[in-house]
């Protein structure tokens, strides 16, 4: 699709959504929550149905979104509430990795409610969140996602758990997160 053709379906370019890499702060605009994971987007089912889940939570049961290849930023689809997220999400990573694309994936909510960012299968990815409800009542929000309160007791290397984790992520990486997502308007990082 063109950069007019997209335009004119109303999608709008990822330059104007999302503007860095982890662990900077990869939005152009301030969310309310910020959740992580460590899974390829393009091919986890539970990632993609944990998604799934906050987008109804968060957008109702009408949403539409935007699907983006983070490498090359460029458009892949739309998709909406009737589409079988899992499978057509799959397919686009399948599709990309046939074409030679061996990046991640960037989702966003057609009305800016959330946006998640991978930039590689292989690296950290963000889920931002703009919404009213406690996401981690969610259980597969909690069984996919961590916060960056999770982080923060990794940090204080409690357990050999919290020790594992800091030497896996590197101590930087993860104090480079807790610095670019924690503020006194994010609701999420505790």
């Amino acid at each position: 699709m063109s950069r007019k053709t997209e335009l004119e379906a109303g999608v709008e370019p990822l330059d104007n959504i999302i503007v860095g890499e982890l662990p900077s702060d990869v939005f152009v605009r301030r969310f309310s929550s910020y959740f992580f994971y460590d899974i390829d987007l393009n091919s986890s089912e539970a990632i993609i149905s944990a998604l799934r889940q906050v987008a109804v939570v968060c957008s109702g049961l009408d949403f539409e979104i935007d699907v983006y290849a983070s490498s090359t930023r460029r458009f892949l689809a739309s998709l909406d509430e009737a589409s079988n997220l899992p499978c057509e999400i799959k397919k686009l990573g399948r599709a990309m990795c046939d074409d030679g694309d061996m990046g991640g994936m960037s989702i966003v909510d057609r009305r800016k409610r959330w946006a998640i960012y991978q930039e590689r299968p292989i690296d950290l990815a963000v889920l931002a969140v703009e919404c009213d409800v406690d996401l981690r009542g969610i259980a597969a929000v909690r069984d996919c996602f961590f916060t960056i309160g999770d982080v923060r007791n990794w940090l204080s290397m409690r357990t050999a758990r919290d020790r594992e984790l800091v030497d896996v992520l590197g101590s930087g990486f993860l104090s480079a997160l807790v610095e670019s997502y924690s503020s006194p308007q994010v609701e999420d990082d505790r």
